[in-house]
């Protein structure tokens, strides 16, 4: 539809807001291409990204001697527990494989 606007005369805004999309402010949709759903995809697998967990030795205050975890934990999260990992035991999961605090496997 084509609308005939006098410059002289403000239209109202419910008018304005009709007439069509002006540039950043364009609240038409827009439909999506597919070079978003490439973008959109990307964007995903970096939310799932991969991560390295280690095994790591730590204080058995029970029995006063350090052990071996039974558990993996990122390089964050042995550091928290005051641990020292064990490069040999590196493995690579999912982000979404790890508990709040960083361990390997969630219990």
């Amino acid at each position: 539809m084509v609308v005939a606007v006098d410059e002289s005369k403000a239209l109202p805004p419910q008018v304005q807001d009709n007439l069509g999309c002006s540039g950043a402010f364009c609240r038409m949709r827009r439909p999506r291409s597919s070079d978003y759903r490439a973008r959109r995809r990307a964007r995903v697998s970096r939310r799932m990204s991969s991560v390295a967990v280690y095994r790591f030795i730590d204080w058995d205050h029970s029995t006063c001697k350090h052990v071996v975890s039974a558990r993996f934990g990122t390089l964050k999260a042995i550091k928290m527990c005051n641990g020292r990992n064990i490069e040999e035991s590196r493995r690579l999961i999912d982000t979404s494989e790890l508990d709040v605090n960083g361990f390997y496997p969630k219990n």
